[in-house]
C-alpha cells in the first residue's frame, strides 16, 4: 500500500490540517519506462519502501539496478531495471522484472532506509517550496502522522537541505555564473550598472554591486531621502546584503540598488557608495538648496565613513531608533522613553528640558547624549541646515524592506538576486496600475492633503504682513507661517517638504493654491514618471555559462549550526540564576562551594576558594592582625574574627578542619543575623502586649518553626511570653518553648 505524500499547512491548529500531494508516489509495472537511470532508481526504491517492504542492493550501475530481498535465501523477491543496447543513447530505461515478497513481515522491520534523507525529502517537497525555513520539527510529525516513522532531528535537517540543493544547486557552484548574470543584466537592459568584484590573486568572488536601468532613470524622481543598510544572509557563505531604498511619490518603498559584499567595514561601505556614485551621478553633483540629497543610516561598521569619503555631497543623517536602542541597551529603558523628547524637539527650550529631565534620571545617558552631533539627528537642527527628511527621522524604510526580503536572504547568492530582481519586476508592474485620484498629487498625498485640508478649516489665521501670517488652533497653539520661506514653527512645513495643516489654513486665507507648495517628489506625474520603464525578466537564469576561474569566496567555519535569527543589543543580558543550595546568585547547586555533602564537582569549587581566601589573606596577614586589635569588642562581628583567625592557621590544616570551621562560622552569621532581626521587631512585639486585635499579629500568621513541621500558624494560636515579650507557640505546638523566628533562619539554625 503506497502512502500518499502529504503538506503540514498548521502547526498551532489544534487539529493537524494536511494537503495530500501525489506527485512523488508512483505506481509501478512491468515495462514502466524513465527518461534516466538515475530517476528510475531512486522511484524504485521509494516504491518498495512505501508499501512497508524493505531490498538490498545486488547490483547497481550506470546501466541497470537489481534489488532483491534482506532474507535472499527465503524470499523470491527480485527487481531489474535496465537500459537496453538501443535506448542507451537516450537515457531511457525499463523496469523488466518484478517478483514481489514471500517473506514474513517482520523481515521489513526497523529497514535502515527509511531514515534515509532523499527518501525523506521526497515527501515533503511542496511542503519545502511553500516555506524554505520549514522546522526540522515539523518534517518529524509529518514522518509521525504519515507513516508512523519516528525519525531523529537530524535526519529531518538533512532532508531539507538535500531537497534545497536539488532545488537551488550547488552554493559553491552558483559564484562561477556571477560573471554570466551581470552580463545577462547588461544584455536585458543597456543601462543597468553591475559591477562584479574578485580577489586580485586567488581569482575568488568577493561582491557584486547591481543597479538597475529602469530605477537608474527612476531615482531622479523620487523624493531626494534614501536610507541605506545591510543585513546578513543566511545561506553558507553568510555574506552581507546591502541595499539603498528611496521613497516614491506615493510613499511607497523602492529598492534603488542592492550589493553583495563579504563584511561590513570601511572599506566595503566605501565600495558600495562609490559603485553608488558611479551608478546615480546626480548624488556626486553640487547640492542645490531644492535638491538637496538626504542619507540615513546608521551609525556602525564604516557605514558613516563610506558615506561621508566616496559621497560627500550627500548630507548624511543618523537613525534614532538606533541611537535609541544603544541608549537602552546601556542605561536601561527609562533613558530610552527621555531620549524621545530630545531627538523630536522643535525648538531649544523642549530640548533643554528633556535634557534636564534625562540628566536627573540618569547622569551617565545624559553624558552620551550629550557627546552626539546634534545636526545628524536634531530635527531644528536638520530644518535650520535647509535640508529635509520627508517625515523620516529612522531607517525603518530600509528595515521594512529587509523583512519582505527575509525569506529571500536563506537561499544561495544567485538564487537570491534572482528572486530579489522578480520581486522588484513585480512591484512596478504593480505601480503601473494604480487608481489615480486626481490629476495633481499622487493617491497617498492627495488622501493626506485632504485629511489637512478639513483640519485648516477650523483654524484662525491672522495675516502679519509679508507673508507672515498667525495661526491659532482651536486646542490652543500659536504657529507662525511664513509662506515665502516655505516655513512653519511646528516644522512640518520644512521636514516633509509639503505645506501642513497651518500652511493650508494661510493659503485659503491669502487665496493661494496649497498644492503649488509640495515638493516635485508627490505629484502625479513623478510618480507615472518612476515607473515608466518596465523591468525586463532574464530568461536565461537556469542557462548561465560558468566560468570556471572563479572561486569561491574564503570562509571560516564556524562552530555548531548557524544562527538564522539575530541577537538584538537589549537582549544580551544574563539570567541571574539562584543556587538552590545557599541561595547565592551567579552559580548553581552542582558548582556551589558551599555544598554540605562533599562530592566532585563541589569539593573542587570548594577547594579553589579556599585556597584562594587562604593566599589573599596571606597576603594581607598584618592589616587583618591590625583590624583584629581595633575590632575585638563588636560582637557582631564574630563570623569576620572567626574567618580571619582562619585564615592565618597553618597552611597545613587538614580539609575537615577548614570545613568544620566553616560551618561554624555560617552559624555565627546566621545567628546575628537572627538577634538583628529580633532587634528590629522589638516595637512590634510590644504593640502586641498592648493591642489584642487580629490585624496586630496577622504579619506572623504564616511564620513557622522546625517544630510545626512546616504547618502554617493561626493568628490565634499566637502567644507572648510575659517575662521576654516574646513570641512563642502554643504549648502542643512548641514544647521545648523556642521563639518563633522567620522560616528561613528557622530552616537554616541548627536545633
Amino acid at each position: 500500500m503506497a502512502f500518499p505524500s502529504q503538506t503540514l499547512i498548521s502547526r498551532s491548529a489544534s487539529v493537524l490540517e494536511l494537503e495530500y500531494d501525489k506527485t512523488s508516489v508512483v505506481d509501478l509495472a512491468v515495462g514502466y519506462k524513465w527518461d534516466n537511470i538515475q530517476t528510475a532508481k531512486e522511484d524504485a526504491k521509494a516504491w518498495v519502501m512505501d508499501k512497508g517492504e524493505s531490498y538490498k542492493v545486488k547490483k547497481s550501475d550506470q546501466k541497470r539496478l537489481i534489488l532483491e530481498c534482506l532474507a535472499a535465501d527465503t524470499c523470491q523477491f527480485h527487481l531489474r531495471i535496465y537500459t537496453s543496447q538501443a535506448s542507451r543513447n537516450t537515457g531511457s530505461c525499463f523496469l523488466t522484472t518484478y517478483t514481489p515478497h514471500t517473506c514474513p513481515p517482520n523481515t521489513h522491520q526497523d529497514f535502515s532506509q527509511r531514515h534515509a534523507s532523499w527518501y525523506i525529502a521526497r515527501s515533503h517537497v511542496q511542503t519545502i517550496l511553500r516555506n524554505r525555513r520549514i522546522k526540522a520539527r515539523d518534517i518529524v510529525d509529518n514522518e509521525a502522522t504519515w507513516r508512523g516513522s519516528c525519525i531523529p532531528a537530524k535526519q529531518a535537517r538533512r532532508a531539507i537541505r538535500y531537497k534545497l540543493e536539488q532545488i537551488d544547486g550547488f552554493e559553491e557552484d552558483s559564484f562561477a555564473l556571477f560573471p554570466d548574470y551581470a552580463t545577462e543584466l547588461k544584455r536585458v537592459n543597456s543601462n543597468t550598472y553591475v559591477q562584479v568584484k574578485l580577489h586580485e590573486t586567488t581569482n575568488a568572488f568577493q561582491g557584486i554591486f547591481i543597479a538597475l536601468g529602469p530605477l537608474r532613470q527612476a531615482i531622479c524622481h523620487l523624493r531626494h531621502f534614501l536610507a541605506v543598510d545591510g543585513t546578513h544572509t543566511r545561506s553558507k557563505y553568510r555574506m552581507i546584503l546591502a541595499v539603498a531604498v528611496g521613497i516614491d511619490a506615493n510613499d511607497e518603498v523602492l529598492p534603488v540598488c542592492w550589493a553583495l559584499m563579504p563584511q561590513e567595514n570601511e572599506y566595503w561601505w566605501s565600495w558600495f557608495c562609490g559603485n553608488m556614485g558611479q551608478a546615480f551621478p546626480d548624488l556626486k553633483l553640487p547640492q542645490r538648496a531644492s535638491t538637496n540629497w538626504v542619507v540615513i543610516s546608521d551609525r556602525e561598521k564604516g557605514l558613516v565613513t563610506g558615506i561621508e569619503n566616496t559621497l560627500p555631497r550627500i548630507n548624511h543623517i543618523h537613525c534614532c531608533q538606533h541611537i535609541a536602542e544603544n541608549i537602552c541597551a546601556r542605561y536601561g529603558k527609562a533613558a530610552k522613553h527621555l531620549w524621545w523628547p530630545i531627538a523630536r524637539a522643535t525648538s531649544p527650550e523642549p530640548r533643554q528640558k528633556a535634557m534636564e529631565a534625562l540628566r536627573d534620571t540618569n547622569i551617565k545617558a545624559w553624558e552620551y547624549v550629550k557627546a552626539l552631533n546634534t545636526s545628524t539627528f536634531l530635527a531644528y537642527h536638520i530644518s535650520a541646515l535647509g535640508y529635509s527628511r520627508f517625515g523620516h527621522d529612522t531607517s525603518n524604510i530600509v528595515e521594512s524592506v529587509n523583512g519582505i526580503w527575509g525569506e529571500f536572504r536563506d537561499m544561495p547568492p544567485l538564487i537570491m538576486l534572482d528572486n530579489i530582481h522578480t520581486w522588484t519586476m513585480k512591484r512596478i508592474a504593480e505601480r503601473q496600475q494604480i487608481k489615480v485620484l486626481n490629476n495633481l498629487l499622487a493617491p497617498s498625498p492627495w488622501r493626506k492633503y485632504n485629511d489637512r485640508l478639513a483640519e485648516a478649516r477650523s483654524y484662525t489665521v491672522t495675516y502679519a504682513g509679508q507673508n507672515i501670517f498667525q495661526v491659532d488652533t482651536p486646542r490652543r497653539h500659536r504657529q507662525e507661517v511664513n509662506l515665502s520661506l516655505r516655513t512653519c514653527s511646528c516644522l512640518n512645513f520644512e521636514d516633509y517638504q509639503s505645506p501642513c495643516s497651518h500652511a493650508i489654513a494661510c493659503c485659503l486665507l491669502s487665496d493661494k493654491d496649497p498644492t503649488s507648495f509640495f515638493h516635485s517628489g508627490y505629484t502625479l506625474q513623478a510618480f507615472r514618471d518612476t515607473y515608466k520603464t518596465l523591468i525586463l525578466p532574464i530568461i536565461k537564469i537556469h542557462n548561465l555559462k560558468p566560468n570556471n576561474q572563479v572561486k569561491p569566496p574564503q570562509i571560516a567555519k564556524l562552530r555548531g549550526r548557524p544562527r538564522t535569527k539575530r541577537i538584538r543589543k537589549t537582549r544580551f543580558w544574563k539570567i541571574s540564576r539562584q543556587c538552590t543550595t545557599c541561595y547565592q546568585t551567579g552559580h548553581n547547586s552542582r558548582t556551589c562551594s558551599n555544598q554540605p555533602v562533599l562530592h566532585g564537582r563541589a569539593q573542587r569549587a570548594q577547594d579553589r576558594r579556599i585556597e584562594a581566601e587562604d593566599t589573599e589573606d596571606a597576603d594581607d596577614s598584618e592589616d587583618s592582625k591590625d583590624a583584629e586589635d581595633s575590632d575585638d569588642a563588636d560582637a557582631g562581628d564574630a563570623g569576620k574574627n572567626r574567618r580571619i583567625n582562619a585564615s592565618d592557621s597553618d597552611d597545613s590544616m587538614d580539609m575537615d578542619t577548614r570545613i568544620e570551621r566553616r560551618r561554624e562560622q555560617e552559624i555565627d552569621e546566621e545567628i546575628a543575623a537572627q538577634e538583628q532581626f529580633q532587634r528590629e521587631h522589638d516595637d512590634d512585639h510590644e504593640s502586641l502586649q498592648s493591642n489584642d486585635s487580629d490585624d496586630s499579629i496577622m504579619r506572623y500568621s504564616y511564620w513557622r518553626d522546625e517544630s510545626t513541621q512546616g504547618r502554617c500558624v493561626d493568628p490565634s494560636w499566637l502567644e507572648m511570653d510575659i517575662n521576654t515579650r516574646k513570641l512563642l507557640l502554643p504549648e502542643i505546638l512548641n514544647p521545648i518553648g523556642r521563639r518563633l523566628i522567620p522560616y528561613k533562619l528557622a530552616y537554616e539554625l541548627p536545633l
